[in-house]
């Protein structure tokens, strides 16, 4: 493992670095870029933690230091299974609203121990969650940015079965090539629920020459495996947290109000390219209840209806359930990452669907 962290102290020297190791063709590992929403002051972390009884229990170590203006060291050290783990980390806040944290740590100490940490920090830190589609229209702008010819794709779709079938068929990792991925999508939504894992991507301009070999995660964890490293930052990190404030705002100012003595709502749908049936509904109030209190109305086929509750944020949703289409319509508290965050749990145990807005 190569030691980066420790060579970096500022932002320029991080660029610099980085720049030079990227753009030679060696075996190394790849860089890990996780993207997460927050307006937290960093000075404020230590205090959030205390608050914070699992993180405070998880984890052994964690210190942030400053190297410059927005910009600081991480360090997490993390107890699994009775080891001890650790993670060195840059965080660049400079982009107002969001946190990009960089490692070249294995991906399984990044999962494990870096992703954790963060996913510990909600609703004070929230995650991004992209569905296939959103980065598939994604890797246009990438195209566009870096002036590419052509963008190459390998696909990781994880999937189960909607269906009860033989049990070692139950679960799988499926891999895709982007010739014709998209009507092969299609075929096993039907079959079975599927949502992205990983998607690698080369870019290439002209003579085929390679600009970039990079990958992203659907929560917001970029890898750059080749490519000149500001480009990267430039091309991908940045246009990746424009993605993000995106879809935070289409979440936002849905809370339940009223105004001149009438009620309004702003609730939004996901659907899916096939009808639901009781199987699909029968599992989803002990689906929920990990992480919302959940109270089921109507909990028949093929209509479901039931009010939920986040734990950690308070905020409060109705959720329907008719034919193809899954409508969430926010109450009186529904904060932008609480949405966010249920639309993933959504797809999450019914596969990937389209977001649209929904007009009353």
């Amino acid at each position: 493992m190569i030691d980066l962290i420790s060579r970096v102290t500022s932002k320029s020297s991080m660029h610099l670095l980085f720049d030079k190791l990227y753009t030679i063709r060696q075996k190394k590992p790849s860089l890990k870029a996780l993207i997460v929403l927050s307006v937290l002051k960093p000075e404020r972390l230590e205090e959030l933690i205390q608050d914070k009884k699992k993180l405070s229990k998880d984890y052994k170590e964690i210190t942030l230091t400053l190297l410059e203006q927005e910009f600081y060291k991480l360090h997490l050290k993390k107890e699994i299974r009775g080891e001890y783990f650790k993670v060195d980390a840059l965080v660049d806040i400079s982009n107002e609203g969001s946190w990009v944290i960089f490692t070249n740590e294995k991906r399984y100490f990044v999962k494990h121990v870096l992703e954790a940490f963060f996913d510990g920090l909600y609703p004070e830190v929230s995650r991004v969650y992209f569905n296939y589609s959103q980065i598939q229209r994604f890797l246009d702008i990438i195209r566009d940015a870096y002036r590419g010819q052509s963008i190459l794709t390998h696909i990781a779709i994880r999937r189960k079965p909607r269906k009860p079938i033989k049990e070692e068929a139950r679960k799988g990792t499926l891999v895709l090539w982007e010739l014709g991925a998209e009507e092969e999508l299609k075929r096993q939504s039907k079959a079975w629920k599927i949502w992205i894992d990983r998607l690698s991507f080369d870019v290439k301009g002209e003579a085929e020459m390679l600009l970039l070999q990079a990958s992203i995660t659907g929560n917001g964890l970029c890898g750059l495996k080749y490519g000149n490293f500001t480009a990267f930052y430039n091309n991908v990190i940045l246009n990746l947290i424009n993605l993000g404030f995106y879809w935070r705002d289409f979440y936002s100012k849905r809370e339940r109000r009223v105004e001149n003595g009438f009620v309004k709502l702003r609730p939004y749908s996901i659907r899916y390219p096939f009808e639901f049936e009781e199987e699909h509904l029968a599992r989803l109030p002990e689906y929920f209840s990990r992480d919302y209190l959940c109270s089921v109305i109507h909990g028949g086929n093929p209509y479901f209806v039931a009010n939920l509750c986040d734990y950690q944020d308070g905020s409060s949703f109705g959720l329907t359930i008719l034919s193809n289409v899954v409508t969430v319509t926010p109450m009186l508290r529904a904060t932008p990452s609480a949405l966010w965050k249920l639309s993933s749990r959504i797809q999450e145990f019914i596969g990937e669907g389209e977001i649209i807005d929904v007009t009353i």
